[in-house]
């Protein structure tokens, strides 16, 4: 597991921490996922994926942008270096939105627009066994806070973490 992941481990343990219920991991990482089951028993991390790789085989396979997931079904969203990846960001916002619960809360994880060594990043997140999916999208804090408004979002936090490098926001529906 890369530097990256232990490190969203520890958001994510805090994120899921008095949780029940269905938590939808969108672009999910199995072994994350994983391991958040284990820390709470009180949660089913449900994930979706766009990729064909056999590793994911036994994932739900939903394209964000255009997902065919029921409207008010999950307790709370993961949503890790996904929408970076998504040419038509505000739809796939507008979809997470839709399939959350009224008063649900959700974390949303993306680069920071003030990372400056692209390369060194996207190598450390992904190294060169993982598909690749190309980075459409960087925000400043500021801009993704007003995107996540935009896309009807209540943004309770946001914050940069791992060393500058990451944006993670807290909504709630």
């Amino acid at each position: 597991m890369n530097f990256i992941n232990k490190f969203k481990i520890k958001e994510l343990k805090k994120f899921i921490r008095g949780k029940k219920g269905i938590i939808y991991d969108i672009g999910c990482s199995i072994e994350i996922d994983n391991i958040l089951m284990k820390e709470n028993s009180n949660i089913k991390i449900i994930g979706t994926t766009i990729s064909s790789s056999p590793r994911y085989k036994n994932i739900m396979h939903d394209d964000i942008v255009h997902s065919k997931l029921s409207n008010n079904i999950a307790n709370g969203i993961i949503c890790s270096l996904v929408i970076d990846h998504v040419v038509d960001y505000m739809e796939a916002l507008r979809q997470i939105r839709r399939i959350m619960k009224n008063n649900s809360k959700g974390m949303i994880i993306v680069f920071n627009k003030s990372i400056l060594n692209l390369h060194h990043i996207i190598l450390q997140c992904f190294g060169q066994k993982e598909e690749f999916y190309p980075v459409y999208w960087f925000w400043s804090m500021y801009e993704f806070e007003k995107i996540l408004k935009e896309a009807g979002f209540l943004v309770e936090n946001i914050y940069t973490s791992y060393f500058g490098k990451l944006l993670v926001a807290l909504v709630k529906k």
